[in-house]
């Protein structure tokens, strides 16, 4: 789990496009030169203008799709895949209220569950 801004996703994009184009077209191969040519703390604005699109340097929330300044990115197996799933503060928030609901319901009846300490 790592916290990300659209900073630390420029910074990343780079790497992240090679990736992305293992055999890249001679095009996409043109973007990810400019992209290696920013060093390694770019202008969020400049990838944007080099990519055409803001999606490479936006914390999009996966719960809420809302586009945030700062979210938490988790890593989970999807098909046998480990994916990036980006989670924003408010959204964090309601799954820590809710669990703490249900932890309360569950001590108010007596119920004792599993927790895990890590």
């Amino acid at each position: 789990m790592k916290i990300q801004t659209q900073y630390t996703r420029a910074a990343s994009v780079a790497d992240r496009w090679r990736a992305q184009y293992v055999s890249p077209t001679i095009g996409q191969a043109a973007v990810g030169k400019r992209l290696r040519e920013l060093g390694p703390t770019p202008d969020p604005k400049v990838v944007e203008k080099i990519i055409g699109n803001l999606s490479w340097t936006a914390c999009t929330c996966g719960v809420c799709l809302m586009e945030v300044a700062v979210c938490v990115e988790f890593t989970v197996l999807v098909d046998g895949y480990f994916k990036p799933v980006a989670v924003c503060p408010g959204c964090l928030q309601i799954g820590i209220d809710a669990i703490n609901d249900h932890a309360m319901k569950m001590a108010d009846s007596g119920v004792k569950e599993g927790h895990h300490a890590g």
